[in-house]
């Protein structure tokens, strides 16, 4: 995931407590997805990461929009998001999806991407036609 650096949140050294984070999305973004249901948006999104010892809380809050066509005249517009969501990462042996929103990753573990959850986000916020 060398092309989503940039989405990487450094966790390792920080102190127990909150800590805020601000990523802008744009094309190049959602670029990088193969068979992307979102190809075109800006938007901005704001992660609080609430690190405590043996679990980390991120609160996703993004904001701004993303290009959908019209069901009616096919015309494409910008439809305005916001998205508030929450992720819970656990400390474990190995890495592993728990639930929906409840990822384990090892121990050992001092960052974390983010990207692919700020992409399913945003491409389950677009409505359906």
């Amino acid at each position: 995931m060398d092309k989503f650096k940039q989405y990487d949140i450094a966790f390792g050294g920080l102190s127990l407590g909150k800590h805020q984070f601000d990523f802008d999305i744009d094309n190049k973004f959602f670029d990088q997805f193969e068979n992307a249901v979102v190809n075109n948006g800006n938007l901005h999104a704001t992660i609080e990461l609430d690190k405590q010892s043996q679990l980390l809380t991120f609160d996703f809050v993004i904001n701004g929009s993303i290009k959908v066509e019209c069901d009616r005249c096919c015309d494409e517009f910008d439809l305005p998001i916001a998205i508030q969501e929450q992720m819970l990462v656990k400390y474990g042996e190995k890495a592993h999806e728990e639930d929906l929103d409840v990822f384990v990753i090892p121990s050992t573990e001092t960052h974390l991407n983010i990207a692919q959850q700020l992409y399913e986000y945003i491409a389950v916020a677009k409505p359906m036609h």
